[in-house]
């Protein structure tokens, strides 16, 4: 509903998946330019298909719709295992790290440590790939937003329970809190000048991904389906002190803040 209805506020939508086995037939049916990595190689877990093709798929998507207002989708492969198959050896700045020694059977706790290492530069390599994503938008001088959030975190052994990966029975800290990271061009905050200053003053605010949708449309100047209590870029924004999740035990969690130290 949410790409249907930037179309009926004259957007042009683009959808690029990088991550082979996500797909999403109502954002396909509703996008003007498409593209998944997995109808271009035989093997999308190989490290020929790394994220920073997004800025390829950017370029001529943005270029293909050629219209002044569009909306782009990218679900990238992030840090999602296998670990050491998510950046190039150059960004294999944290070792001792996986090797193609390191398979299902090393998966232990004695082993945290190249896990964390390995993970490490998945985000490093994350961290590359938009900074590059930045520096493209901000080339084009043209008003433009970028938003990026994690579906999950990771469990790596982080504590007593010995959990790894995510999606775990109990849910965990690890998996709950993620990064949420917006961008905005000089000359969105020249057009938008008060909804940057809401974003800033917001930044440090308690809240979740149900904040995703209503901030996006406020952040287009789309006020017909917002909530304004629920966006990051207005001035009715409620701080959401308290957090709940239902967890696969099917008992309600209260998430705590996260312990930074």
């Amino acid at each position: 509903e949410y790409m249907k209805l930037l179309r009926q506020m004259g957007y042009q939508n683009v959808k690029g998946y990088l991550w082979y086995v996500y797909t999403n037939k109502i954002v396909e049916k509703n996008a003007n330019y498409t593209y998944n990595s997995h109808n271009r190689i035989e093997d999308p877990t190989g490290d020929d298909n790394l994220d920073i093709d997004w800025l390829q798929i950017v370029e001529e998507g943005i270029d293909k719709v050629n219209h002044n207002k569009v909306f782009a989708i990218f679900h990238s492969r992030g840090s999602h295992w296998r670990y050491d198959q998510r950046y190039p050896k150059e960004f294999e700045h944290w070792q001792p790290a996986m090797d193609n020694l390191f398979n299902y059977n090393s998966l232990k706790p004695k082993n945290r440590q190249i896990l964390l290492n390995s993970y490490d530069n998945t985000i490093l390599y994350t961290d590359y790939m938009l900074d590059s994503l930045i520096s493209l938008l901000a080339q084009r001088h043209q008003p433009a937003l970028m938003l990026y959030v994690s579906d999950h975190g990771e469990n790596l052994y982080d504590d007593d329970n010995q959990l790894i990966w995510h999606a775990s029975y109990k849910g965990t800290e690890w998996e709950y809190h993620i990064p949420f990271v917006i961008w905005y061009s000089d000359e969105y905050r020249q057009l938008h000048p008060e909804k940057v200053n809401m974003l800033q003053q917001h930044k440090h605010s308690r809240f979740c991904t149900n904040t995703v949708f209503h901030t996006l449309l406020d952040i287009a100047d789309i006020q017909q389906a917002t909530d304004s209590a629920k966006s990051l870029a207005n001035q009715a924004f409620k701080n959401q002190d308290t957090i709940m999740v239902l967890t696969a035990e099917d008992k309600i969690k209260i998430l705590l803040p996260m312990n930074n130290n």
